[in-house]
């Protein structure tokens, strides 16, 4: 329970939202919430190192 507390505070989102969240997936059978930081996709250049 720290650990998820210590990772929520560290990205800056609300512990009683996720564990909200998280009590109402587990009781109607739905996946649990990520832990992982949203991070938006980037776009990115492919370099040729030929």
């Amino acid at each position: 329970m720290l650990t998820v507390v210590t990772t929520l505070k560290s990205q800056h989102r609300n512990v009683v939202d996720f564990m909200t969240v998280a009590t109402s997936a587990a009781r109607t059978d739905q996946p649990a919430p990520s832990l992982l930081p949203e991070v938006p996709p980037t776009s990115f250049q492919v370099i040729n190192a030929a």
